[in-house]
Protein backbone atom coordinates (compact mmCIF):
# COMPACT_ATOMS: atom_id res chain seq x y z
CA UNK A 1 0.00 0.00 0.00
CA UNK A 2 2.71 2.01 0.85
CA UNK A 3 4.73 1.52 -2.14
CA UNK A 4 1.19 2.14 -4.00
CA UNK A 5 0.55 5.47 -2.98
CA UNK A 6 4.82 6.64 -2.96
CA UNK A 7 4.62 5.79 -6.78
CA UNK A 8 1.89 8.31 -7.39
CA UNK A 9 3.54 10.70 -5.41
CA UNK A 10 1.36 10.96 -2.63
CA UNK A 11 3.19 11.52 0.51
CA UNK A 12 1.79 8.90 3.39
CA UNK A 13 0.85 8.72 7.47
CA UNK A 14 1.02 5.07 8.65
CA UNK A 15 -0.80 4.91 11.95
CA UNK A 16 -0.93 1.62 14.47
CA UNK A 17 -4.38 0.83 15.12
CA UNK A 18 -5.89 1.41 18.65
CA UNK A 19 -8.28 -0.89 20.09
CA UNK A 20 -10.73 -1.50 23.32
CA UNK A 21 -8.46 -3.01 25.40
CA UNK A 22 -10.24 -2.54 29.18
CA UNK A 23 -14.12 -2.97 28.40
CA UNK A 24 -13.97 -5.69 25.47
CA UNK A 25 -13.29 -9.36 26.81
CA UNK A 26 -11.95 -11.59 24.57
CA UNK A 27 -14.30 -13.15 21.80
CA UNK A 28 -12.67 -17.29 22.31
CA UNK A 29 -10.46 -18.72 24.55
CA UNK A 30 -8.02 -21.76 24.37
CA UNK A 31 -5.92 -23.55 26.42
CA UNK A 32 -2.68 -24.27 25.95
CA UNK A 33 -1.45 -27.63 23.87
CA UNK A 34 -0.39 -30.40 25.67
CA UNK A 35 -1.94 -29.56 29.03
CA UNK A 36 -3.20 -32.75 30.77
CA UNK A 37 -6.34 -33.48 32.13
CA UNK A 38 -5.33 -33.41 35.75
CA UNK A 39 -3.75 -29.85 35.22
CA UNK A 40 -6.87 -28.52 33.00
CA UNK A 41 -8.91 -29.89 36.31
CA UNK A 42 -6.51 -28.12 38.39
CA UNK A 43 -6.45 -24.75 36.32
CA UNK A 44 -10.40 -25.26 36.43
CA UNK A 45 -10.38 -25.40 40.38
CA UNK A 46 -8.46 -22.06 40.60
CA UNK A 47 -10.16 -20.59 37.89
CA UNK A 48 -13.65 -20.92 39.42
CA UNK A 49 -12.27 -20.19 42.82
CA UNK A 50 -11.06 -16.82 41.45
CA UNK A 51 -14.12 -16.44 39.70
CA UNK A 52 -16.42 -16.33 42.97
CA UNK A 53 -14.02 -13.86 44.41
CA UNK A 54 -13.71 -11.47 41.88
CA UNK A 55 -17.65 -11.44 41.81
CA UNK A 56 -17.64 -11.02 45.47
CA UNK A 57 -15.61 -8.15 45.66
CA UNK A 58 -12.54 -9.95 46.51
CA UNK A 59 -9.82 -8.91 44.55
CA UNK A 60 -6.84 -9.74 46.66
CA UNK A 61 -8.29 -13.76 46.67
CA UNK A 62 -9.12 -13.27 43.38
CA UNK A 63 -5.77 -12.31 41.75
CA UNK A 64 -4.38 -15.32 44.43
CA UNK A 65 -6.16 -17.88 42.43
CA UNK A 66 -5.84 -16.45 39.05
CA UNK A 67 -2.08 -16.26 39.41
CA UNK A 68 -2.34 -19.77 40.77
CA UNK A 69 -4.58 -20.76 37.64
CA UNK A 70 -2.22 -19.00 35.35
CA UNK A 71 0.83 -20.95 36.80
CA UNK A 72 -0.92 -23.70 35.20
CA UNK A 73 -1.88 -22.08 31.91
CA UNK A 74 -1.36 -19.08 31.25
CA UNK A 75 -2.37 -18.81 27.39
CA UNK A 76 -6.29 -18.61 28.21
CA UNK A 77 -7.38 -15.12 26.94
CA UNK A 78 -10.12 -14.83 29.48
CA UNK A 79 -7.98 -15.54 32.48
CA UNK A 80 -5.57 -12.61 31.31
CA UNK A 81 -8.98 -10.35 30.66
CA UNK A 82 -10.27 -11.32 34.66
CA UNK A 83 -6.45 -10.64 35.75
CA UNK A 84 -6.51 -7.06 34.27
CA UNK A 85 -9.94 -6.39 35.45
CA UNK A 86 -8.94 -7.43 38.97
CA UNK A 87 -5.15 -5.64 38.70
CA UNK A 88 -7.54 -2.96 37.77
CA UNK A 89 -9.42 -2.75 41.22
CA UNK A 90 -6.34 -3.34 42.90
CA UNK A 91 -4.60 -0.32 41.30
CA UNK A 92 -1.88 -1.82 40.00
CA UNK A 93 -2.09 -0.25 36.78
CA UNK A 94 0.67 -1.05 35.07
CA UNK A 95 -0.17 -4.66 35.37
CA UNK A 96 -3.60 -4.15 34.57
CA UNK A 97 -2.00 -3.10 31.18
CA UNK A 98 -0.02 -6.00 30.50
CA UNK A 99 -2.94 -9.05 31.04
CA UNK A 100 -5.73 -6.52 29.28
CA UNK A 101 -2.60 -6.82 26.09
CA UNK A 102 -2.36 -10.72 26.64
CA UNK A 103 -5.62 -11.24 26.74
CA UNK A 104 -6.26 -9.02 23.39
CA UNK A 105 -3.46 -11.36 21.83
CA UNK A 106 -4.30 -14.30 22.77
CA UNK A 107 -8.02 -13.99 22.12
CA UNK A 108 -8.47 -16.43 19.40
CA UNK A 109 -11.09 -15.02 17.51
CA UNK A 110 -8.85 -12.10 16.52
CA UNK A 111 -10.99 -9.22 15.13
CA UNK A 112 -9.02 -6.34 17.24
CA UNK A 113 -5.37 -5.75 15.93
CA UNK A 114 -3.18 -7.33 18.17
CA UNK A 115 0.81 -6.32 19.05
CA UNK A 116 2.11 -8.23 16.06
CA UNK A 117 0.27 -6.41 13.53
CA UNK A 118 1.01 -2.92 14.92
CA UNK A 119 4.88 -4.31 15.42
CA UNK A 120 4.59 -4.79 11.37
CA UNK A 121 2.41 -1.33 10.65
CA UNK A 122 5.84 0.13 12.75
CA UNK A 123 8.54 -1.43 10.87
CA UNK A 124 6.58 -0.88 7.55
CA UNK A 125 6.71 3.14 8.20
CA UNK A 126 10.26 3.03 9.47
CA UNK A 127 11.09 1.33 6.32
CA UNK A 128 9.15 3.31 3.57
CA UNK A 129 11.93 6.20 3.15
CA UNK A 130 10.97 9.68 2.49
CA UNK A 131 7.69 10.52 2.24
CA UNK A 132 6.29 8.39 4.57
CA UNK A 133 5.87 9.23 8.45
CA UNK A 134 4.41 7.45 11.40
CA UNK A 135 1.63 8.08 13.52
CA UNK A 136 1.29 6.23 17.03
CA UNK A 137 -2.22 5.75 17.15
CA UNK A 138 -2.36 3.02 19.36
CA UNK A 139 -0.54 5.23 21.59
CA UNK A 140 -2.35 8.56 20.88
CA UNK A 141 -5.31 6.16 22.48
CA UNK A 142 -3.38 5.22 25.63
CA UNK A 143 -2.39 8.88 26.13
CA UNK A 144 -5.95 9.82 25.92
CA UNK A 145 -6.91 7.24 28.35
CA UNK A 146 -7.48 6.33 32.30
CA UNK A 147 -4.20 4.95 33.04
CA UNK A 148 -3.39 4.61 29.76
CA UNK A 149 -5.87 1.45 28.85
CA UNK A 150 -8.35 2.64 26.42
CA UNK A 151 -12.16 1.21 26.66
CA UNK A 152 -15.20 2.49 26.17
CA UNK A 153 -13.93 6.06 26.80
CA UNK A 154 -13.02 5.88 23.58
CA UNK A 155 -14.68 2.81 21.61
CA UNK A 156 -18.33 1.85 21.05
CA UNK A 157 -17.17 -2.12 21.35
CA UNK A 158 -14.18 -4.21 20.44
CA UNK A 159 -12.53 -1.34 17.26
CA UNK A 160 -15.03 1.13 16.42
CA UNK A 161 -14.19 4.83 17.88
CA UNK A 162 -16.37 7.02 19.63
CA UNK A 163 -16.60 10.91 18.57
CA UNK A 164 -13.94 11.29 21.53
CA UNK A 165 -11.69 8.54 20.03
CA UNK A 166 -12.27 10.01 16.55
CA UNK A 167 -11.32 13.54 17.53
CA UNK A 168 -7.85 12.45 19.52
CA UNK A 169 -6.96 10.54 16.35
CA UNK A 170 -8.25 13.27 13.76
CA UNK A 171 -6.61 16.12 15.55
CA UNK A 172 -3.16 14.12 15.19
CA UNK A 173 -3.55 13.64 11.67
CA UNK A 174 -5.01 17.05 11.06
CA UNK A 175 -1.96 18.49 12.20
CA UNK A 176 0.48 16.30 10.62
CA UNK A 177 -1.21 16.49 7.40
CA UNK A 178 -1.73 20.01 6.93
CA UNK A 179 1.97 20.96 8.10
CA UNK A 180 3.42 18.64 5.07
CA UNK A 181 0.76 20.06 2.49
CA UNK A 182 2.45 21.85 -0.75
CA UNK A 183 3.08 25.53 0.00
CA UNK A 184 0.69 27.06 -1.87
CA UNK A 185 -2.58 24.66 -0.35
CA UNK A 186 -0.70 24.92 3.08
CA UNK A 187 -0.78 28.57 3.01
CA UNK A 188 -4.60 28.23 2.08
CA UNK A 189 -5.34 25.84 4.67
CA UNK A 190 -6.08 27.09 8.58
CA UNK A 191 -3.53 25.17 10.75
CA UNK A 192 -6.13 25.96 13.43
CA UNK A 193 -6.71 22.19 15.09
CA UNK A 194 -10.80 22.81 16.09
CA UNK A 195 -11.47 22.13 19.76
CA UNK A 196 -13.43 18.59 20.07
CA UNK A 197 -16.92 21.24 20.79
CA UNK A 198 -16.34 23.01 18.08
CA UNK A 199 -15.55 19.96 15.66
CA UNK A 200 -19.04 18.39 17.00
CA UNK A 201 -20.73 21.32 15.90
CA UNK A 202 -19.66 21.21 12.92
CA UNK A 203 -20.71 17.50 12.27
CA UNK A 204 -23.89 18.22 13.52
CA UNK A 205 -23.26 15.79 16.45
CA UNK A 206 -26.27 16.04 18.18
CA UNK A 207 -28.04 14.15 21.19
CA UNK A 208 -30.52 12.22 18.16
CA UNK A 209 -26.99 11.16 16.43
CA UNK A 210 -25.49 10.02 19.50
CA UNK A 211 -28.85 8.36 20.44
CA UNK A 212 -29.23 6.35 16.88
CA UNK A 213 -25.51 5.43 16.41
CA UNK A 214 -26.00 4.10 20.36
CA UNK A 215 -29.13 2.03 18.92
CA UNK A 216 -27.36 0.86 16.38
CA UNK A 217 -23.98 -0.59 18.25
CA UNK A 218 -26.42 -1.93 20.66
CA UNK A 219 -28.44 -3.82 18.36
CA UNK A 220 -24.40 -5.45 16.95
CA UNK A 221 -23.97 -6.00 20.41
CA UNK A 222 -26.94 -7.98 20.62
CA UNK A 223 -25.51 -10.75 18.22
CA UNK A 224 -22.71 -13.11 17.63
CA UNK A 225 -19.87 -12.66 17.95
CA UNK A 226 -20.34 -10.62 21.12
CA UNK A 227 -22.73 -12.43 23.18
CA UNK A 228 -19.84 -14.67 23.91
CA UNK A 229 -18.05 -12.19 25.84
CA UNK A 230 -18.19 -12.29 29.49
CA UNK A 231 -18.47 -9.00 30.11
CA UNK A 232 -21.28 -8.05 26.72
CA UNK A 233 -24.11 -7.71 29.15
CA UNK A 234 -22.37 -4.81 31.04
CA UNK A 235 -21.57 -3.43 27.49
CA UNK A 236 -24.81 -3.80 25.95
CA UNK A 237 -26.02 -1.85 29.24
CA UNK A 238 -23.87 0.90 28.87
CA UNK A 239 -24.84 1.48 25.21
CA UNK A 240 -28.57 1.29 26.41
CA UNK A 241 -27.84 4.29 29.22
CA UNK A 242 -25.91 6.43 26.19
CA UNK A 243 -29.03 5.83 23.92
CA UNK A 244 -31.46 7.37 26.21
CA UNK A 245 -31.13 11.07 25.25
CA UNK A 246 -33.68 12.13 22.60
CA UNK A 247 -33.09 15.27 21.70
CA UNK A 248 -34.93 19.08 21.33
CA UNK A 249 -36.07 18.49 17.21
CA UNK A 250 -35.95 22.11 17.00
CA UNK A 251 -32.52 22.23 18.46
CA UNK A 252 -31.56 19.13 16.35
CA UNK A 253 -32.64 20.64 12.91
CA UNK A 254 -30.89 24.30 13.88
CA UNK A 255 -27.76 22.47 14.38
CA UNK A 256 -28.08 20.35 11.80
CA UNK A 257 -28.94 23.94 9.77
CA UNK A 258 -25.80 25.28 11.27
CA UNK A 259 -23.42 22.46 9.97
CA UNK A 260 -25.07 22.46 6.51
CA UNK A 261 -24.56 26.16 5.90
CA UNK A 262 -20.64 25.78 6.49
CA UNK A 263 -20.82 22.47 4.46
CA UNK A 264 -23.42 22.85 1.70
CA UNK A 265 -21.85 19.89 -0.35
CA UNK A 266 -21.26 17.48 2.77
CA UNK A 267 -23.28 14.36 1.40
CA UNK A 268 -23.26 13.16 5.03
CA UNK A 269 -24.65 16.03 6.67
CA UNK A 270 -27.98 16.28 4.01
CA UNK A 271 -28.12 12.21 4.36
CA UNK A 272 -28.20 12.31 8.71
CA UNK A 273 -30.33 15.73 8.66
CA UNK A 274 -32.94 13.28 6.71
CA UNK A 275 -33.09 10.54 9.40
CA UNK A 276 -33.17 13.36 12.04
CA UNK A 277 -36.36 14.03 9.74
CA UNK A 278 -38.09 11.27 8.84
CA UNK A 279 -40.37 10.39 11.30
CA UNK A 280 -42.06 13.87 11.60
CA UNK A 281 -41.29 15.41 8.15
CA UNK A 282 -40.63 12.69 5.61
CA UNK A 283 -41.37 15.45 2.83
CA UNK A 284 -38.61 17.57 4.08
CA UNK A 285 -36.67 14.36 4.88
CA UNK A 286 -36.95 13.14 0.85
CA UNK A 287 -35.30 17.00 0.30
CA UNK A 288 -32.15 15.96 2.32
CA UNK A 289 -32.34 12.47 0.93
CA UNK A 290 -32.52 13.47 -2.81
CA UNK A 291 -29.75 16.44 -1.90
CA UNK A 292 -27.56 13.79 -0.44
CA UNK A 293 -28.05 11.53 -4.00
CA UNK A 294 -27.06 14.41 -6.17
CA UNK A 295 -23.83 14.56 -4.00
CA UNK A 296 -23.19 10.96 -4.52
CA UNK A 297 -25.56 9.51 -7.03
CA UNK A 298 -24.81 5.90 -6.42
CA UNK A 299 -25.31 5.36 -2.85
CA UNK A 300 -27.69 2.93 -2.40
CA UNK A 301 -28.28 3.97 1.52
CA UNK A 302 -29.30 7.27 0.18
CA UNK A 303 -31.78 5.98 -2.24
CA UNK A 304 -33.04 3.44 0.01
CA UNK A 305 -34.04 6.24 2.60
CA UNK A 306 -35.56 8.19 -0.40
CA UNK A 307 -37.82 5.09 -1.03
CA UNK A 308 -38.80 4.91 2.55
CA UNK A 309 -39.77 9.04 3.09
CA UNK A 310 -41.57 8.44 -0.41
CA UNK A 311 -43.58 5.58 0.64
CA UNK A 312 -44.49 7.69 3.59
CA UNK A 313 -45.55 10.40 1.82
CA UNK A 314 -47.76 7.96 -0.60
CA UNK A 315 -45.88 8.71 -3.52
CA UNK A 316 -45.92 5.20 -4.50
CA UNK A 317 -44.90 5.61 -8.11
CA UNK A 318 -41.85 7.90 -7.72
CA UNK A 319 -40.83 5.04 -4.79
CA UNK A 320 -41.26 2.26 -7.62
CA UNK A 321 -38.71 4.44 -9.97
CA UNK A 322 -36.62 5.15 -7.49
CA UNK A 323 -36.21 1.94 -6.48
CA UNK A 324 -36.23 0.48 -10.28
CA UNK A 325 -32.86 3.35 -10.39
CA UNK A 326 -31.42 1.11 -7.66
CA UNK A 327 -32.40 -2.32 -8.87
CA UNK A 328 -30.63 -1.37 -11.88
CA UNK A 329 -27.51 -0.42 -10.15
CA UNK A 330 -27.41 -3.15 -7.59
CA UNK A 331 -29.97 -5.77 -9.54
CA UNK A 332 -29.62 -8.57 -6.53
CA UNK A 333 -30.66 -5.92 -3.83
CA UNK A 334 -33.29 -7.54 -1.95
CA UNK A 335 -34.91 -4.58 0.14
CA UNK A 336 -35.36 -2.62 -3.12
CA UNK A 337 -37.97 -5.38 -4.70
CA UNK A 338 -39.57 -5.49 -1.00
CA UNK A 339 -40.20 -1.78 -1.07
CA UNK A 340 -41.64 -2.07 -4.18
CA UNK A 341 -43.85 -4.48 -4.13
CA UNK A 342 -45.33 -2.90 -0.92
CA UNK A 343 -45.42 0.29 -3.25
CA UNK A 344 -47.17 -1.63 -6.18
CA UNK A 345 -49.87 -3.20 -3.56
CA UNK A 346 -50.42 0.05 -2.71
CA UNK A 347 -51.51 1.02 -6.53
CA UNK A 348 -53.41 -2.38 -7.09
CA UNK A 349 -50.94 -4.07 -9.43
CA UNK A 350 -51.20 -6.73 -7.50
CA UNK A 351 -49.43 -9.38 -9.89
CA UNK A 352 -46.83 -6.92 -10.31
CA UNK A 353 -46.52 -6.79 -6.22
CA UNK A 354 -46.72 -10.53 -5.59
CA UNK A 355 -43.66 -10.99 -8.13
CA UNK A 356 -41.59 -8.52 -6.41
CA UNK A 357 -42.19 -10.30 -3.66
CA UNK A 358 -41.06 -13.52 -5.00
CA UNK A 359 -37.99 -12.21 -6.08
CA UNK A 360 -37.65 -10.65 -2.17
CA UNK A 361 -37.92 -13.74 -0.70
CA UNK A 362 -35.51 -15.70 -3.58
CA UNK A 363 -32.90 -13.10 -2.63
CA UNK A 364 -33.41 -13.13 1.15
CA UNK A 365 -34.90 -16.10 2.44
CA UNK A 366 -34.85 -13.98 5.56
CA UNK A 367 -37.86 -12.06 4.54
CA UNK A 368 -39.82 -14.99 3.90
CA UNK A 369 -42.20 -14.80 6.76
CA UNK A 370 -43.34 -11.20 6.05
CA UNK A 371 -43.04 -11.83 2.28
CA UNK A 372 -45.70 -13.93 2.20
CA UNK A 373 -47.87 -12.63 4.67
CA UNK A 374 -48.33 -9.59 2.26
CA UNK A 375 -48.94 -11.86 -0.76
CA UNK A 376 -51.24 -13.61 1.49
CA UNK A 377 -53.45 -10.03 2.36
CA UNK A 378 -53.07 -9.41 -1.42
CA UNK A 379 -54.49 -12.48 -2.75
CA UNK A 380 -57.68 -11.98 0.34
CA UNK A 381 -58.80 -8.94 -1.71
CA UNK A 382 -58.10 -10.94 -4.70
CA UNK A 383 -60.43 -13.00 -3.26
CA UNK A 384 -57.91 -15.92 -3.94
CA UNK A 385 -58.99 -17.73 -0.77
CA UNK A 386 -56.98 -21.00 -1.51
CA UNK A 387 -53.68 -19.46 -2.54
CA UNK A 388 -54.30 -16.93 0.45
CA UNK A 389 -53.69 -20.48 3.13
CA UNK A 390 -51.01 -21.46 1.46
CA UNK A 391 -49.46 -18.07 1.25
CA UNK A 392 -50.01 -17.68 5.10
CA UNK A 393 -49.06 -21.31 5.96
CA UNK A 394 -46.11 -20.83 4.18
CA UNK A 395 -44.92 -17.08 6.35
CA UNK A 396 -45.93 -19.34 9.27
CA UNK A 397 -43.36 -22.26 8.43
CA UNK A 398 -41.15 -19.09 7.90
CA UNK A 399 -41.53 -17.58 10.94
CA UNK A 400 -39.02 -19.01 13.17
CA UNK A 401 -38.47 -15.69 15.37
CA UNK A 402 -42.23 -15.74 16.11
CA UNK A 403 -42.47 -12.04 15.88
CA UNK A 404 -45.30 -12.48 13.51
CA UNK A 405 -47.36 -15.68 15.56
CA UNK A 406 -50.55 -13.89 16.26
CA UNK A 407 -51.21 -12.06 13.14
CA UNK A 408 -50.34 -14.82 10.86
CA UNK A 409 -53.03 -17.05 12.88
CA UNK A 410 -55.81 -14.41 12.54
CA UNK A 411 -54.93 -13.67 9.23
CA UNK A 412 -54.55 -17.75 8.09
CA UNK A 413 -57.80 -18.73 10.22
CA UNK A 414 -59.60 -15.51 8.18
CA UNK A 415 -58.71 -16.88 5.08
CA UNK A 416 -59.93 -20.35 5.84
CA UNK A 417 -63.21 -18.96 6.92
CA UNK A 418 -63.74 -17.32 3.83
CA UNK A 419 -62.94 -19.98 1.84
CA UNK A 420 -65.36 -21.91 4.14
CA UNK A 421 -68.11 -19.50 3.23
CA UNK A 422 -67.44 -19.78 -0.71
CA UNK A 423 -67.43 -23.34 -0.73
CA UNK A 424 -70.53 -22.81 1.35
CA UNK A 425 -72.29 -20.83 -1.15
CA UNK A 426 -71.31 -22.65 -4.31
CA UNK A 427 -72.87 -25.71 -2.54
CA UNK A 428 -75.74 -24.14 -2.22
CA UNK A 429 -76.43 -22.66 -5.20
CA UNK A 430 -75.95 -26.04 -6.70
Amino acid sequence: MVAVARRSGARVLVSTVGVNLRDSAPFSSLHRAGLSPAELQAWENKFQEGKAFEEAGKYGEALDRYLSAAAIDDRYAELQFRLGRVYLELAEFSEAKKCFISARDLDTLRFRADSRINQIIRFVAVAGGPGVEFIDGEGIFAEGSQHGIPGRDLFYEHVHMNPHGNYLLARELFSRAVARLPDDLRRAATSDVPSEEEANRLLALTPHDRRRVAQTVTAWLSQAPFTGRINNDEEVQAMRQEGEGQGNPEETSAAYRFAIDKAPQDRWLHFNYGLSLEARDPAAAAAEFRRALELLPNNYEFREKLVDALIKMKKYEEAIAQCQELLRQMPYHAPAYLAMAYAQSQLQSFDQSIASYDRAIKMQPSYASDAYNQIGIIQLHQGLFDAAIASFEKAMAANTSQVLTSELRYNLNYARQQQSLLSSNVKSEH
